[in-house]
């Protein structure tokens, strides 16, 4: 249940408008869950002909069916959650604004509670899942997807721990912009945001297993503070928009680190970083032809980490630039078009011992409309089957002795084809 309550007013003060608000905002949620993972197996037999692995045994047993290899994992164990949350937060804002000037701010107060009970697997039992009478030589039956015959797991009753903190927070923005021409502005703001821990923290060392309340009260909420200025311009068709910002964030989570053979653990992590960069937004139309793009230059460090040697470290997966280009020919009947989405080189893991390549992709569009409220479209995404590699886990950030890892790339050539009917 979400009830947000405002009220706002305009004023004429100094010859300009101030745009008073002020309200309450107050939710509450109930959540109410069990969940658990399974471990599938799958050929990457190409041509549509991929398919889930069966193994049997000597004599002739399933090891196991179906590609199922375990009813359980070490990320997505069987899990239950009985919770309620609670938010309470009041907020104002103001906006005036006088000729050519504006000037805007707002503040809000958040305080929130959590109560429950949560519960995880702790036990287990031979089960036969799949009716054949049998458990003796099933790996997912026998829970053992790490070699050792145990069981699937379950909740055992009375296993439950208890959820119950509170936490608060200001989040405030305050920004000014000055309109030099009718085509140019300039702008700068200032803020400090927040959002809850919620669900990140739950089965975790942030909460005590005996008393469900928050260990380090930090954790209750994360944070992001920023500062950014830029222009903007409009005239003639020609549109830029430059902003310059600096930002830090921290923050407790948990994240689901991976090895090299793609085994996730879930890892409390407590982090600050400090990012700062710029972003250039542009668009050119002359007649039928337009083009758009972007460009966005970061760096950034680690400042504060769980463990010492990664500060003063670049985050992951932070390219230096990363960019967009669109360019497009458009006519009454037909409209044809290009994206291209790139980025530069950036570290596999936060320890720096591994990059991943930067990358360049392209795809195609085309939208053909033959009469009235018809239309029939054609988009291939990354037309050239470019290798995007998006994510390495080696389980430390070198290359591990095996030379093998798991990667995560985009998907190759994606081609759609549509037809549109307006009424």
């Amino acid at each position: 249940m979400t009830n947000d309550f405002r009220v706002s007013r305009v004023w004429e003060v100094g010859g300009g408008d101030l745009t008073t608000t002020a309200g309450l905002y107050n939710s509450q949620q109930s959540l109410d869950r069990e969940y658990y993972g399974s471990v599938i197996i799958q050929d990457i037999v190409g041509g549509g002909n991929s398919s889930l692995i069966a193994v049997k045994d000597a004599a002739g047993r399933d090891v196991f069916a179906g590609g199922m290899f375990a009813y359980d994992d070490a990320l997505n164990q069987k899990r239950r959650v009985n919770l309620d949350y609670n938010v309470l937060a009041p907020y104002g804002s103001f906006n005036f604004h006088t000729g050519k000037l504006s000037v805007g701010g707002s503040i809000r107060y958040d305080r929130g509670s959590v109560s429950g009970t949560i519960a995880q697997a702790g036990a287990r039992k031979l089960i036969d899942v799949n009716g054949n009478g049998t458990t003796v030589g099933d790996r997912a039956e026998q829970g053992a997807s790490t070699g050792q015959v145990a069981g699937i797991p379950y909740i055992a009753p009375g296993s439950s721990q208890p959820v119950d903190y509170d936490y608060e927070y200001v989040s405030y923005s305050m920004g000014v912009n000055y309109r030099v021409s009718n085509s140019f502005s300039l702008f700068a703001r200032h803020s400090l945001g927040g959002r809850a821990g919620a669900d990140a923290l739950l089965f975790s060392p942030a909460i005590s297993a005996t008393s469900g309340a928050l260990l380090n009260e930090d954790a209750g909420h994360d944070s992001v503070r920023q500062t950014e200025a830029g222009f903007k311009y409009r005239k003639d068709g020609i549109s830029l928009n430059l902003t310059a910002f600096y930002a830090s964030t921290k923050g407790t989570y948990l994240p689901t680190i991976a090895d090299s053979l793609g085994i996730k653990t879930p890892t409390l992590v407590s982090r600050s970083y400090r990012t700062y960069g710029a972003e250039l937004e542009g668009a050119l139309r002359r007649g039928p032809f337009s083009v758009t793009g972007s460009l966005t230059v970061t760096g950034g460090e680690i400042k504060a980490a769980e463990q010492a040697a990664l500060v003063g470290k670049e985050p992951r997966r932070q390219p230096t630039f990363l960019y967009t280009l669109t360019p497009q020919f458009d006519v009454d009947q037909f409209t044809i078009g290009a994206n291209v989405l790139g980025q530069t080189s950036s570290y596999a893991d936060d320890v720096n011992l591994l990059k991943m390549p930067g990358f360049t992709t392209v795809g195609a569009f085309a939208r053909f409309r033959p009469i009235e409220r018809i239309e029939l479209g054609l988009n291939v995404s990354n037309l050239f089957n470019t290798k995007a590699i998006t994510e390495v886990n080696t389980g430390g950030g070198a290359v591990p002795a095996t030379g093998l890892g798991t990667v995560r790339t985009l998907y190759g050539r994606l081609i759609s084809a549509s037809a549109q009917f307006f009424f």
